[in-house]
């Protein structure tokens, strides 16, 4: 039998279903038409052939669909957004370089729309996989896009430059043109919106103006209307339709108007704005009102204007104009208001520029213009109306919210209401006359500083009285305050008595202290303060004696709380005879005084001599010190430190019943309070008490942080005296050392002290020597410091016998001085050594038992000769000297410095060195790596560690008996070569620093060079100094497990975002890696392509490509084009500098036929999604199976039903003897085919 199918075709498709290698057809025939003589089996055909149809119909539209047609995506609005074209198999973008609104209309003429305009880029998204043409150029007749001229090479081109496109539903003008309004901040205006090509979108304010509006506002139905300001007009979206609108005025609709639809300069920022009016009869037209003042009658004035209300533009408005706009409102009369006082209106501004003669009964009669563009509601006028224009029982005056009584802002009642006076010019006089007027016998100015601001009308400027007026009102003055403001209130400040009876009481309000504070004098009836202009000690003198005190002085401002109300006396200058303040001269003009300026003053209680001088210590930071204190003028207080020295101090102790003394240091002194006492102590020393000693009394420029501070001696006795001890340090046997003098413990000051003076002290304390500490190693102590500037011969068996001295006033506690004493000064046993607190084993830091304890030796000129002496006594074979970074900073003693061996040594000590080590510190501390074998058998092995993949990662190499790193110095691809070899690989190349993980423990090799031909990597030339290497420059290397060239070269695609997209690998030298995208191009992509299979392919572009792993194997690749293989074309194996973020990535193409491509879906599935792609072959692929499986059963089942058993059953074969095939367009015929 021949082989035979039964198919089913749809247009010039077929479908096969089913394939048979034997078939009778006789038994097919017999089989067919047994079927359809069965009802049931009938039903089951029909019910095949209909699921058949469906599956094949909707494979058609779906094959349509994906047969290069076009969609439109992600527009901001129906009908719009980007341009896709399906291409070479998938959907990708349309470049917009050269492409204009003609290749828009080809495309939506395409799509099924009557026309179309391309649409800007800013209202487009972003598309993402292939980009597929560019430059696009049709003339307009075409009928699909790709029949337009373009051209493939879209490298250039980005997502953000992808078209879009706008179509339109409707070409017909006839029902072009509707308007409307939308958005506006008030009714009858807004955004213009037009409707056109079948939807609404909005026209563009070039050339646009009042006459367009006019026009727009008619065709709306309103009387006329006005263009309205873009700041006042919110921005649409869809389409911008016209633009450069230019009407006549006589139109009646602005479609009429001439303009042109080229918009794409045109953004939504652009859009039109129109007012339109409801009335445009002058009946009823000009009515004003007043709103939204800060007071009342003053505020905001609005004019009723084309049927709406609106405010009025304050450019060329002036007093006369707002007077007219008063007697409008039946007012007397009116000023203008500065526009900081009103606030912004809204809606319509109806005029600009008016200019009124006065003699106006309304504001429209007045001249005006309504060009209101420029203005804004910031320009808005604002006017204050007048009540009462009548002067009877105008210029009532009245005080109001004031610091203290009678005082404060001065206010006029003047046109029917209360208003306020500005400071220009006011004085005094003008103040006494207010005074005056409210009953008060006189009165002064208040500073501004102490005047609240108030509000309303501000009525009087530059008021001038000459003092003999009865009201303020007959004084000079103007009424022109646009200048003024409230921060310019005038305040007044008015006197109850102006008797002199009882003047001049004085007080004294509380201070830090008893008998100190700020002076009061009561004055004009009321309590005020003093400035201190001028003001001194014989001046409080004379006010402490007032107030029944013997004496007293001045205190100092810092000391003074600021007081409140009345400033009464200035310039205050007393003889000191006076019995009261007032009898001294003084001014009253307090104007420049502010109460931070207020006389504080100090009175004595007691002025006898009697038990005057007795002192006291105020605790300080330890017994027997701290500040000293006086008792003078009947109270205790503090002394100040000018010129106050030891011989002083020992004055003040022999008064307090100490043997001696000497000066605190300021830093260890508490601040006093209350009063300081005497200043500039100058003592001989032989005096019995402080206050017979020289001294004066002025010390207002003393504060309490220059008090003195003593330190008195309980024992002057030299027995017993120099006793020593250490106070606890690090660690035994050292730390601060302190002497027991004066009767107390103390400390001894790091001045000129050494180790000699350190010897002498252990020595002291019964060791056998010791030396100095480094004073970052000492703790500080507190309490005295009794010793400085030491010096010691060394033969001394005390420390006080050394020579010294006690000034120790500079000297702090971070300057005491630390000692470390030695147990043992025998050398039997001295100079064992071992290593501690290592990161790896066999190496660490290295310490020295030296003096009886263990220590760390310092680095200075130690080296890697200097370490191999140290590993040899420690019993290995050598060693070498550690780099700092990985040594652990020890503790304790450091014994050795600037240690220098030869080489043939023994032991450490035996090497030169010396003790001084109090320049070192402990990051200063010696580390060495001390060799277990330096034997070179079996020296030299390698192995590969911690890498990111297979065959690659860290290089390290046994040597000296342990594993260690290899530094990167100079190491390159040919060193790489040798390892490899030596470890079984074919070759190698070096591994990128970035993709090895630190290695640990020792760096053995460093400056590696190999010629190639070495066998082992230690026959290479290098060298051992790896001080300055870091376990970040260890080396990495990459092996091949292959170098031969069969199947070298094979490509795949992977990790993409699409199909037949994605990262390109490479199999190379037995290992997939990638291509680095240097000089990497589309030609070079498409050679890729065809070894891949594909017809062809561009470059990817990089943000669509994730990063790969593992080696990357080509750089620089330079294809002609003709190459079969990737391989085939120039390229290096240089990779060093690429990184996986420079991974190539190809996009190739399944077909590169032109043949139906551009093809026009069918419009109700115009732009389906990829989700709705997927769905449909889902769909048809059940259908498919559901078919098929049907099929089979039935034929089956027919063959075992008719053609075994029943042969002689069938009808007549059709004369040409072929298989029926069925065509769908015509249900029920078919034909036969071989």
């Amino acid at each position: 039998m021949s082989r035979k199918q039964l198919s089913i075709v749809v247009g010039n498709m077929s479908q096969t279903l089913v394939t048979y290698d034997d078939f009778n057809k006789d038994c097919f025939l017999q089989y067919k038409f047994a079927l359809w003589n069965n009802g049931l089996i009938r039903k089951m055909n029909q019910l095949k052939w209909i699921l058949l149809l469906t599956e094949m119909k909707l494979a058609f539209l779906v094959n349509g669909q994906l047969s290069g047609g076009l969609r439109i995506t992600a527009g901001y609005a129906a009908h719009e957004g980007r341009l896709e074209i399906f291409h070479h198999g998938e959907w990708g973008t349309v470049c917009d370089n050269h492409f204009d609104n003609v290749d828009a209309v080809v495309a939506c003429r395409q799509l099924g729309y009557c026309s179309g305009i391309m649409h800007p880029a800013n209202l487009i998204h972003d598309g993402q996989g292939a980009i597929w043409l560019s430059d696009v150029n049709c003339t307009g007749s075409e009928s699909k896009l790709l029949h337009c001229t373009y051209n493939a090479d879209s490298t250039r081109c980005r997502h953000y430059e992808d078209v879009g496109i706008h179509c339109f539903l409707s070409c017909s003008r006839e029902e072009d043109g509707g308007l409307r309004i939308t958005a506006g901040y008030a009714k009858h205006q807004g955004r213009l919106e037009i409707e056109y090509r079948g939807e609404w979108g909005t026209v563009c304010d070039n050339h646009f103006g009042n006459v367009d509006a006019e026009v727009a506002c008619r065709q709306l139905g309103y009387c006329s209307g006005i263009m309205q300001p873009a700041n006042l007009i919110w921005n649409g979206r869809d389409a911008i339709w016209l633009n450069d609108v230019n009407c006549t005025g006589s139109e009646s609709r602005l479609l009429d108007c001439n303009f042109n639809n080229v918009t794409l300069q045109c953004d939504h920022h652009d859009d039109v704005g129109i007012h339109c009016f409801l009335n445009c009869s002058t009946e009823d037209e000009g009515g004003l009102r007043i709103t939204a003042g800060y007071a009342k009658h003053q505020g905001r004035l609005e004019i009723e204007y084309r049927g709406e209300w609106g405010t009025v533009c304050d450019n060329q408005f002036g007093n006369v104009d707002a007077e007219v706009a008063c007697r409008q409102l039946g007012y007397c009369s009116g000023i203008m208001q500065p526009a900081n006082l009103i606030w912004n209106g809204r809606d319509a501004i109806w005029l600009n520029d008016v200019n009124c003669t006065g003699s106006e009964s309304r504001l429209l009669d007045c001249n005006f213009n309504n060009v209101t563009l420029q203005c804004d509601h910031h320009d808005d006028v604002g006017i204050h109306c007048f009540l009462n224009c009548s002067t009877e029982d105008e210029g009532g005056l009245r005080i109001t919210a004031g610091y203290a009584k009678h005082q404060g802002r001065l206010e006029i009642e003047y046109r029917g209401e209360w208003g306020t006076v500005c400071d220009n010019q006011f004085g005094n006089v003008d103040a006494e006359v207010a005074c005056r007027q409210l009953g008060y016998c006189s009165g002064i100015m208040q500073p501004a500083n102490r005047i609240w601001n108030g509000r309303g009308a501000i009525w009087l400027n530059d008021v001038n009285c000459s003092g003999s007026e009865s009201k303020l009102l007959d004084c000079n003055f103007n009424n022109v305050t646009v200048q003024c403001n409230h921060h310019d209130d005038v305040g007044i400040h008015c006197f109850l008595n102006c008797s002199t009876e009882d003047e001049g009481d004085l007080r004294i309000i509380s201070g830090y202290a008893k008998h100190q504070g700020r002076l009061e004098i009561k004055y004009r009836g009321e309590w005020g303060t003093v400035c201190d202009n001028h003001f001194g000690n014989v001046d409080a003198e004379v006010a402490c004696r007032q107030l029944g005190y013997c004496s007293g002085i001045m205190q100092p401002a810092n000391l003074i709380w600021n007081g409140h109300g009345a400033i009464w006396l200035s310039d205050v200058n007393c003889t000191g005879s006076e019995n009261r303040l007032l009898d001294c001269n003084f001014n009253n003009v307090t104007l420049q005084c502010d109460h931070y300026d207020d006389v504080g003053i100090h009175c004595f209680l007691n002025c006898s001599t009697e038990y005057e001088g007795d002192l006291r210590i105020i605790p300080g930071y330890a017994e027997h010190q701290g500040r000293l204190e006086i008792k003078y003028r009947g109270e205790w207080g503090t002394v100040c430190d000018n010129h106050f020295r030891n011989v002083d101090a020992e004055v003040a102790c022999r008064q307090l019943g100490y043997c001696s003394g000497i000066m605190q240091p300021a830093n260890l002194i508490r601040n006093g309070y209350g009063a300081v006492w005497l200043n500039d102590v100058n003592c001989t020393g032989s005096e019995s008490r402080l206050l017979d000693c020289n001294f004066n009394n002025v010390t207002l420029q003393c504060g309490h942080w220059d008090d003195v501070g003593i330190h008195c001696f309980l024992n002057c006795s030299t027995e017993y005296e120099g006793d020593l001890r250490i106070i606890p340090g690090y660690a035994e046997h050292q730390g601060r050392l302190e002497i027991k003098y004066r009767g107390e413990w103390g400390t001894v000051c790091d001045n000129h002290f050494g180790n000699v003076d350190a010897e002498v002290a252990c020595r002291q304390l019964g060791y056998c020597s010791g030396i100095m500490q480094p004073a970052n190693l000492i703790r500080n102590g507190y309490g005295a410091v009794w010793l400085n500037d030491v010096n010691c011969t060394g033969s001394e068996s005390r420390l006080l016998d050394c020579n010294f001295n006690n000034v120790t006033l500079q000297c702090d506690h971070w300057d005491d001085v630390g000692i470390h004493c030695f147990l043992n000064c025998s050398t039997e046993y001295e100079g064992d050594l071992r290593i501690t607190s290592g990161y790896a084993k066999h190496q660490g830091r290295l310490e020295i038992k030296y003096r009886g304890e263990w220590g760390t030796v310092c680095d200075n000129h130690f080296g890697n000769v200097d370490a191999k002496v140290a590993c040899r006594q420690l019993g290995y074979c050598s060693g070498i000297m550690q780099p700092a970074k990985l040594i652990r900073n020890g503790h304790g003693a450091v014994w050795l410095n600037d240690v220098n061996c030869s080489g043939s040594e023994s032991k450490l000590l035996d090497c030169k060195f010396n003790n001084v080590t109090l320049q070192c510190d402990h990051w200063d501390d010696v580390g060495i790596h001390c060799f277990l074998n330096c034997s070179t058998e079996d020296e030299g092995s390698l192995r590969i560690t911690a890498g990111y993949a297979k065959h690659q990662g860290r290089l390290e190499i046994h040597y000296r008996g342990e594993w260690g790193t290899v530094c990167e110095n100079h190491f390159g691809n040919v060193d790489a070569e040798v390892a490899c070899k030596q470890l079984g690989y074919c070759s190698g190349i070096m591994h990128p620093a970035n993709l090895i993980h630190y290695g640990k423990g020792a760096i053995w090799l460093n400056d590696v060079n190999c010629s190639g031909s070495e066998s082992k990597l230690l026959d290479c030339n290098f060298n051992n100094v790896t001080f300055h290497c870091d376990h970040h420059d260890d080396v990495g290397i990459h092996c091949f497990l292959s170098c031969l060239t069969e199947d070298e070269g094979r490509l795949r695609i992977v990790d993409g975002y699409a199909l037949h997209q994605g990262r390109l690998e490479i199999n190379y030298k037995g290992e997939w890696g990638t291509v680095c995208d240097n000089h990497f191009e589309d030609i070079d992509a498409e050679v890729s392509c065809r070894q891949l299979g594909y017809c062809s392919g561009i470059m990817q572009p990089r943000s669509l490509i994730r990063d790969g792993v593992g080696p990357i194997w080509l750089n620089d690749v330079k294809c002609s084009g003709s190459e079969s293989k990737l391989l085939n074309c120039n390229f290096n194996t240089d990779t060093s500098k690429c990184r996986h973020y420079h991974d190539v990535g190809i996009h190739c193409f399944l077909n590169c036929s032109t043949e139906d491509a551009g093809v026009t879906p069918n419009e109700n599935i115009r732009s389906p999604t990829n989700g709705v792609d997927v769905v449909v072959f889902v769909i048809i692929g059940v259908v498919v199976v559901i078919i098929v499986a049907v099929v089979v059963i039935l034929i089956v089942l027919g063959r075992r039903r008719y053609c075994p058993s029943r042969p002689g059953r069938y009808l007549e074969e059709p004369a040409h003897g072929e298989m029926p095939v069925f065509n769908i367009e015509h249900e029920h015929e078919y034909e036969y085919i071989e």
